[in-house]
């Protein structure tokens, strides 16, 4: 199934001036499967963190918003070390922390994660963020 999306998240990924992505849409239309599908084909690993699924994700953004400690801290609980040039960070449901979205506003570790893209629900928290931002497109 290819998307409209799927281009404008090839132009994102080779932008020089790239920030964290947000893919907002209601649910159930395809935000986090099209992130998945262009992390497989575009990077070397995916690593995937849903905020519905496992709370606890908050936890290590409550600690520093150091992007050293953010990513030593990621790589522990996935067992894996996260490559900032090769890998591909999701952050599914991420409008259900705070502290995620702040971390990700805050300039030190956008630029550090500027590869990483979270999924959110219509909703008015993250409007006022600092992210680029898309709606999911249109099937074609």
């Amino acid at each position: 199934m290819k998307r409209d999306i799927y281009t404008q998240l090839i132009q994102w990924k080779l932008s020089k001036r790239r920030k964290p992505l947000l893919i907002r849409g209601a649910r159930q239309v395809g935000k986090t499967y099209i992130l998945q599908e262009f992390g497989t084909k575009e990077y070397d690993k995916v690593f995937y963190c849903n905020f519905e699924e496992n709370p606890a994700l908050n936890d290590f953004f409550k600690e520093s918003l150091s992007p050293d400690k953010l990513l030593n801290n990621l790589s522990l609980y996935f067992n894996d070390t996260l490559s900032e040039e090769k890998d591909l960070l999701i952050f599914d449901e991420i409008q259900l922390s705070n502290q995620a979205l702040n971390a990700l506003n805050c300039q030190c570790v956008s630029v550090r994660l500027c590869k990483a893209c979270t999924t959110n629900r219509y909703s008015e928290t993250t409007d006022h963020m600092g992210f680029n931002s898309s709606t999911t497109g249109q099937r074609k």
